[in-house]
């Protein structure tokens, strides 16, 4: 009885897609927000759950599209349908196979089931020519009966490189971000964070790294990072205990003290922030602090605590680091109730008078989210589907005059010869919402901290991150293709 059931199936939507939606070309965004709107209108008004398995193509070169349009569909998914949506991480979906979207009675009513969903979601994508639009089909079934309930048809047009959907670029820039320089791996670096900063107020960043006890300047010669001779190495704490000891660190600096040489903030677990600055005589005042900071805006800190053995911050720990008018300093409790693995140091639309600003962040589930948040509100603006790790920065890549995010991916993509391998992911702002635009290649290590700023002083930003495996750690710089020499 099965394949009477799933061909009379087939043949039910081959004569609903005879009709056509005669839709136009579009953007990926805006494709997929209609195309889930008017999904999200035929499911039912009651507290039932909805799944969403993997959108499949029989074409192999729309392997990527089917991945990256996945991860659009279900962020604006979760948007409609919040803690009901069961996303498309967690799940090995190779055990919950379709026919090029289809679905037969009894595997739909067998995976609503094993999903613990009563709407289920499928669909297809193809393309006739290279250079045509795709053609994208979504199919919902309803779990209870195994029948197709509704469909909708949707048709954009895509610029794919091996791992990119975008707006089209011009020739020979497919990838619109490119590795600019990287250093050898260096064993005796054993880097734990990074930052940009003027620490000397001569004008000029420089590339601060921090090591478990001790941190570093590093200036751009022109064609690569060396040690400046006015700037000393800095140790900035005693010896803990094989307990605290751990490492994770976060590093942001900020001329508080309107010195016109920016302070270095360290946190390192479970309450510590070293205050770092280089005087003027080339020596270093260190001071010790509690909370631990973690992100700085308009004249105030956000702050954090964390249990010695744990990797995150909890909800009940995040608190205004903040400076009165007197100069003293004070602490009030935030509205934040989420727990986080880190949160990128700079604030977005960072306002003195109230002390407020947007906030971005990885929850300890791997959400990408921002908040809105001041010291007695946080409002959430967005959240994706869980798929980031703990690193996250934020800056202008591209001199658009649009903030870009950058993050690594929630776990390393392959491991060989018990060596990690990383990656992370640039996403751009596009039609007000935030989309990947790149994703690296697999990098031969693990990314242990980055930062988006001006590290070689040639006025545009860079992505910079250190990489560590066995051979120690390495320096590299991203940037904008467009910008590169």
């Amino acid at each position: 009885m099965k394949q009477p059931s799933f061909i009379f199936l087939i043949l039910i939507a081959a004569c609903l897609l005879a009709k056509t939606s005669g839709a136009k070309p579009t953007n990926p965004n805006l494709a997929i927000r209609q195309a889930a709107e008017e999904i999200c209108m035929q499911l039912p008004q009651d507290d039932s759950a909805m799944g969403l398995i993997p959108l499949t193509s029989n074409q192999a070169n729309l392997k990527t599209v089917c991945d990256i349009l996945t991860r659009m569909l279900a962020a604006r998914l979760v948007a409609h349908v919040g803690e009901r949506f069961i996303g498309i991480d967690g799940v090995d979906w190779r055990d919950f196979p379709t026919s090029n979207g289809l679905l037969s009675i009894s595997r739909a009513k067998r995976y609503g089931s094993a999903l613990r969903c009563k709407q289920l979601l499928t669909g297809r994508l193809s393309r006739v020519k290279p250079h045509q639009p795709v053609q994208g089909t979504l199919f919902l079934w309803d779990v209870t009966t195994g029948y197709l309930d509704y469909y909708v048809e949707f048709e954009t047009i895509l610029s794919v490189s091996s791992s990119i959907i975008s707006a089209p670029v011009p020739p020979g820039e497919a990838d619109p971000y490119h590795l600019k320089w990287k250093g050898l791996p260096d064993k005796n670096l054993a880097c734990l964070a990074l930052d940009v900063a003027d620490v000397n107020g001569d004008g000029y960043n420089e590339l601060i790294v921090a090591e478990a006890n001790r941190i570093k300047a590093l200036r751009w010669n022109g064609v690569g990072f060396d040690k400046p001779a006015d700037l000393t190495d800095v140790q900035y704490r005693e010896a803990e205990s094989p307990i605290t000891d751990r490492e994770r660190r976060t590093m942001l600096s900020a001329d508080q003290d309107e010195s016109d040489r920016d302070e270095l903030f360290i946190a390192s677990p479970p309450n510590i922030t070293w205050r770092i600055e280089w005087l003027e005589d080339g020596s270093a005042s260190i001071s010790k602090h509690s909370p631990m900071i973690v992100a700085y805006g308009a004249d105030f800190f956000i702050a954090a605590t964390t249990g010695t053995n744990q990797s995150g911050y909890d909800a009940h720990s995040t608190v205004f680091f903040i400076r009165d008018a007197t100069g003293n300093h004070g602490t009030q409790p935030s509205a934040l109730r989420v727990n986080y693995h880190s949160v990128a140091s700079r604030i977005l639309n960072a306002n003195a008078s109230d002390r407020s600003g947007e906030i971005v962040m990885i929850d300890s589930d791997g959400h990408l989210r921002t908040y809105r948040i001041n010291p007695s509100m946080a409002r959430l603006l967005w959240q994706t589907p869980p798929l980031f790790g703990e690193r996250i920065a934020v800056g202008d890549l591209n001199g658009d005059g649009i903030m870009e995010i950058a993050t690594t991916l929630g776990a390393p993509a392959e491991r060989r010869n018990g060596e990690p391998y990383d990656q992370f992911v640039v996403l751009e702002r596009r039609d007000g919402l935030y989309t990947i635009a790149w994703k690296s290649p697999l990098l031969d290590g693990k990314i242990v901290d980055l930062k988006i700023d001006d590290s070689d002083n040639d006025d545009r930003d860079e992505l910079i991150l250190c990489l560590r495996n066995r051979s120690g750690s390495q320096i590299r710089l991203y940037a904008a293709t467009k910008y590169l020499d």
